[in-house]
Order: C-alpha cells, then structure tokens, then sequence
C-alpha cells in the first residue's frame, strides 16, 4: 500500500522533471503557500480564548492528571446556571475545560514541555504543526484537482492559504488545519487505500468529533465496512490508553471529550439565527435547541443513505452532509466555517466539472468559469458574514439579540 503511494508519487516528480512548463506551474502554487505561510507566522503571537485552557490541560496530562475532571465539572456548573436571558453576564462564569478527544492533546502537550526548556514563545511552538497541516491542505488540494484543472487547483489553494477567516480577523486559528487535513486525506485514499482511510478518519476524530458525520460516506464507498470500523476502533482504544487506568478515569474521558456538548447553548451566530435577526422571520426557536442541534448531525448522513443509489460522488457527498449541519446547527463558531472550504472546493469542482463527463474544451471553458464563480460568491458570502460578527448572538426567550 505504501509502496503504491510512494511510486505514484515517484512517477509523478519524474513527468514534472520532463515538462519545465509543469515545473513553473508548480512553483506557483508553491510560492502562495510559502508566502501565505509567511503572513500567518506573523500573527502566530495572537492567542485566542481557548489557550489558557489548552495550557491547563496540558499541564494537567503532564502531571498525571485527568484533564477531562475539570472540563465534566466545567460544564456542571453552567448546566447548574443554565440562563434563560443570556444578555446578561454569568456570575461566577467558569470557562470550559479541555472538550475534545486528546489529538491535540497529544501535540500540544510535548509542545507546552519543550517551551519550558528551549524557552520560546508557547503559541508558537504550537502554531508551528497547526501550520504544517494548512500546508498539507494546500496539498493535498493539489494532488486532487491538479490533473483535472491546473486553474482549478490554483484557485482552491489561493481560497484555501487566504481563507476568509485569516483575512477579516487578522488571526490564526488554534487547531482547525489538524481535523481537515486527516479527513481530507482519508477521503482521498477512501476506495483504493481503504486501510490507510480507516486510520486517517479515525486520527481526524481524534482531534475533532465533526468527521463522524461523513462516516456513513466511508462506510457506503468501502469494500469492507467491519474492517474500517474495526481499523477505527483500535485507533480509538489506542488514543484512549491514558485514560484508562480505571473505569471511573474512562468514563470521566468520555464525558468530557463526547458527551458534554449536549448541554451546550446557542453559540456564535448560527446561520438560521442569523437570518431571523437580520430578517425578522421567525427562522430558529431556541426552545427547540435540542432539535437543531440533532438535525443537524443526522440529516447531511439520511440524504447521503437516500441517494446511495446513484453512485453520487464522495466530494459532493461530503460537501452536502456539512452543508446540512452548517444550515442547521445552534451551535456555530467563526472557525467552524473552516472546516467546510476543502470539502466545498473539491465538492463544487466535481459538481460544475463531473469527471464522468466527456466535455470538449469548450464547454470545459464554460464548466471552469462557473466553478470560478460559485468559489468567488462563497467566499464573499463568508468574508461579510464575518466582517459583521462582533459578538455572538444572546437570546431572551426566543428573541434573538447581539
């Protein structure tokens, strides 16, 4: 399997060495990426809300300590304080402890010790890998459209490297390039490497719990549905052995890596609330919190289940699935849009272009401006949606506030 990898890379350099046309093409790409790279390492010393809480949780792992006991207790005490006017301050207000499965754990602990020895600056240190995985998006986007569209390929690198997010909030994101990158690259290997899929998808979980909503597309597309599920679960017992030394250490791991996110509020402006308060139409009631929440992870999974059929490609499926959560969520963030751009990318390329068309370069010409124009509008749609977010909506009842 690795040894098919590495000779279809091989073979790949060898037909670039051949072209010098191929080679500047290349250098292209490469200079968005060094210098898109280059402007993130500038802001690499703006720390966001989570990094106090990733410092605790780091020095907690490393003393032997459960990191998930404080976030269990964390989100007791907001469940014990759950307000019905958000408007208004917490008393006492306790910030979240550390809620996701240990993959990034795993990184930024080693990190957090190596500060203490080399003496530099720790939102560095852990930017540097956050950073190395953005690059393997980039990529890995490459490797996907590079065939089919060189200009393809350049327009999802630059939307990628200069994503909205970077580009309105003048920042880095903490983790979000960790998640993408090993479900992407599961996805990509999905139907020929199928085990090394399997391990992908299972370490993308790892740092993020949102890839679990695209099971059902590996699931469908794999030759051997047990094996990937077995393959996922010994990663899972694996990432797991730390917090294993007793039933009572367990169950608090997975209460606070999984389960608390079912008491959470509404967060950040989720689109449907967004709507509401910029239309007035009653889009989303937040005393359905509960239903939203659950509509939103299963319906992109029921449309991929209905149209299994038609042999729908893994792109647009993945596409559609975080489309239906995203459209639908209580719960969203500035970064959680992150997640999606890859998977739009190559979703609407496959969608405007389908590779089971044989087109003639007219028509290609047509195809490739349309693509041009769905990735433009998104990417406007995104930057305005976040150049209006100063603060997160609140809520009184069901009357939605900033």
């Amino acid at each position: 399997m690795i040894f098919g990898l590495g000779k279809s890379l091989q073979a790949w350099v060898s037909h670039l060495l051949k072209n010098p046309i191929e080679i500047i093409k290349i250098a292209i790409l490469v200079l968005i990426i060094l210098f898109s790279s280059y402007e993130k390492y500038k802001v690499f010393d703006k720390t966001g809300g989570d990094f106090a809480t990733y410092k605790k949780a780091s020095r907690e792992f490393l003393s032997g300590i459960n990191p998930y006991d404080y976030t269990v207790r964390s989100y007791l005490e907001e469940g014990s304080t759950r307000r019905s006017d958000t408007t208004k301050p917490r008393e006492n207000d306790l910030s979240h402890g550390y809620a996701y499965l240990p993959g990034l754990l795993y990184i930024q602990a080693p990190l957090y010790k190596l500060s203490e020895i080399v003496d530099f600056p720790l939102q560095r240190l852990w930017s540097l890998p956050v950073l190395l995985a953005d690059i393997g998006v980039s990529i890995l986007l490459i490797f996907a459209l590079y065939k089919k569209s060189y200009l393809a390929s350049l327009i999802a690198v630059a939307a990628w490297s200069y994503n909205p997010f970077f580009l309105i909030n003048q920042t880095y994101t903490n983790s979000e390039p960790y998640p993408v990158f090993f479900l992407l690259l599961a996805l990509l290997m999905l139907e020929k490497y199928e085990k090394l899929s399997a391990v992908f998808f299972a370490t993308s979980v790892a740092f993020k719990t949102f890839p679990l909503m695209l099971l059902p597309i590996f699931l469908l597309k794999s030759k051997n549905i047990l094996r990937f599920l077995l393959i996922g679960l010994s990663v899972f017992i694996v990432i797991s052995l730390p917090f294993m030394k007793s039933f009572e250490d367990f169950w608090t791991y997975i209460q606070g890596s999984l389960l608390v996110h079912g008491e959470r509020e509404l967060q950040g402006r989720p689109l449907l609330s967004y709507l509401q308060y910029y239309t007035g139409w009653q889009f989303f009631q937040v005393s359905y919190f509960k239903f939203y929440a659950f509509a939103a992870l299963i319906t992109g999974p029921i449309l991929v289940f209905m149209k299994r059929k038609e042999n729908v490609h893994k792109h647009i499926q993945a596409m559609l699935t975080l489309s239906c959560f995203y459209v639908l969520t209580p719960i969203l963030s500035r970064t959680h849009l992150i997640w999606f751009i890859p998977f739009y990318l190559l979703g609407m390329y496959e969608l405007t272009n389908p590779t089971s068309l044989s087109q003639s370069p007219k028509n290609d010409n047509k195809r490739l401006i349309l693509y041009t124009f769905v990735i433009i509008l998104f990417y406007v749609l995104y930057a305005l949606y976040l150049s209006q977010w100063g603060r997160g909506f609140r809520y009184i009842g069901d009357e939605i506030l900033l």
